[in-house]
């Protein structure tokens, strides 16, 4: 039996809109009940749009479980949790550091997402801090030298109540459309860059395709359609909140993802998928893509795909290149045998990143080693 903290604090600063805060909010509904859990949100309006049920305006309010706080400067009282969860090094305030001495038993700077080797040799690495409490270094991860990964919360379970969801999520004619055509339902969440002239240009003319987005997503996306004569069926919606995209994810035959928490959940989605990876200076968000690719020992072709979708730019210059991602996408989102094998792939994917522990139980596990090194 484990032994489990009495108090966990999570501390979130939301960086990003909405990654920071996903991917908090998800840890915190994914740890054991029986710990009193409190999330520290310094940004509850962000919080809001992907939680409706959130409250942006109370300074502390329960929901699912979870004591959620808004994280402020006015704070000056602190009493520390057993288990300590900065995430993303967001920096705790000085009162709260004073606070964690002789009570704080695990303190855990949760780090953003990486395949790359050196992650491995960093995960669960001590810091020793000024108020003498060691800070770990906890790397999400693929393998089972780092912490695993989240897991999927909302889950689809069969036809019926896929249809179900998109029911709702969809307007009456955009799921007028799904239930008479039957198109392969593409869900599109990219960066501005994305080389969408190309995925349009890869979609079959003979197969119905429906795009579904969120209203700030690819905002030439229907430009380049008329433009490109493209038949496929556009539907926005106005925001697409972590619940629904949950569902979204697992309804959806092709997921096109960016940000961490949706590719991480795309994996348990079991769906052909590609990640639009943030871009970072002198490329080092394509070492970043391919040491994701090489761990999942992606085939050639996907390898391929992954770094055209993010590589490509808008424009015609980069003719053969551009030919290439339309000729490869064509062949392994639409054929009969092509999208065969990359449902198989990610099938076989789920399974081996299944056996690993999840990421919450690795905390917890990790809690427990702490207890016995004080």
């Amino acid at each position: 039996m484990h032994i489990l903290p009495k108090t966990i604090d999570i501390f979130c600063r939301v960086i990003d809109n909405f990654g920071d805060i996903g991917v908090c909010w998800r840890l915190a509904q994914s740890l054991p009940t029986e710990p009193t859990i409190r999330l520290w949100v310094d940004d509850l309006i962000s919080f809001n749009k992907i939680e409706p049920a959130l409250a942006p305006n109370l300074c502390r309010q329960k929901l699912n479980g979870i004591e959620i706080n808004h994280w402020h400067k006015q704070i000056t009282e602190w009493q520390a949790a057993d288990l300590v969860i900065e995430a993303f090094a967001c920096d705790l305030p000085d009162a709260y550091l004073q606070a964690m001495k002789g009570h704080t038993q695990c303190w855990l700077n949760l780090d953003y997402l990486s395949a790359e080797k050196w992650v491995e040799a960093f995960h669960r690495q001590p810091s020793i801090q000024a108020n003498g409490v060691p800070k770990y270094f906890f790397f999400p991860g693929f393998t089972k030298k780092t912490g695993g990964l989240l897991r999927l919360h909302q889950l689809i379970h069969n036809e019926q109540e896929k249809h179900s969801f998109l029911k709702t999520l969809l307007p009456a004619e955009a799921y007028a459309f799904y239930q008479t055509k039957k198109p392969v339902l593409i869900n599109l969440f990219c960066y501005a860059h994305a080389p969408i002239d190309a995925l349009l240009s890869a979609l079959p003319k003979d197969k119905a395709v429906m795009i579904v987005l969120a209203d700030s997503v690819a905002p030439q996306l229907e430009t380049l359609a008329k433009t490109l004569n493209s038949t496929a069926y556009i539907q926005r919606l106005n925001f697409i909140v972590q619940n629904d995209y949950d569902h979204l994810l697992q309804a959806a035959d092709i997921n096109l993802v960016r940000g961490e928490d949706s590719f991480v959940q795309a994996h348990w989605a079991e769906k052909p998928m590609l990640w639009h990876i943030y871009p970072q200076d002198e490329a080092h968000h394509l070492h970043k893509l391919n040491a994701w690719l090489e761990t999942i020992s992606a085939p050639t072709w996907l390898r391929n795909l992954n770094n055209l979708w993010n590589q490509l730019g808008h424009t015609q210059s980069e003719a053969k290149q551009r030919k290439e991602f339309i000729d490869l996408f064509a062949n392994y989102a639409f054929d009969t045998t092509g999208s065969a094998e990359w449902l198989s792939f990610q099938n076989s994917l789920h399974k081996q990143l299944d056996k690993q522990p999840s990421l919450s139980k690795q905390i917890v596990d990790f809690y427990e080693e702490c207890l016995k090194k004080s």
